[in-house]
């Protein structure tokens, strides 16, 4: 990101609110970049970029103490790798689940289910 282009939530501290649990919490925002306007919640809902007028600008080198906050880093490539093969593994999961389950569905059209039963032209 260029100089004129820089993210106005570079460096930040925000608040999150989860539409689900309806937790508080602070992430900071490490890196001289923009951030997602949501994320997830440990409780498995989505954490809400919220109060965006309270966002406070912290110096670069700001270490938040253990357990004070979460906080966005840059994604490493050993990491992007790592969460693309755990999403692999359970969309993996997810099919043999409906297809051993006999619980999916799927829409064809008339045509097509007219040649499966044989009758189609």
């Amino acid at each position: 990101m260029s100089e004129n282009q820089k993210a106005t939530e570079a460096y930040h501290l925000m608040q999150y609110k989860c539409d689900t649990c309806g937790k508080l919490s602070l992430i900071w925002n490490s890196r001289d970049s923009v951030t997602p306007f949501c994320c997830s919640c440990a409780c498995g809902g989505v954490r809400n970029h919220i109060n965006w007028g309270s966002d406070v600008r912290m110096d670069p080198e700001y270490v938040p103490w253990p357990g004070y906050c979460d906080v966005f880093i840059d994604l490493s490539p050993e990491r992007a790798k790592e969460l693309a093969m755990e999403y692999d593994d359970k969309v993996r999961k997810l099919t043999e689940s409906f297809v051993n389950d006999c619980c999916s569905v799927d829409i064809i059209s008339s045509e097509e289910y007219g040649k499966l039963c044989g009758s189609g032209s």
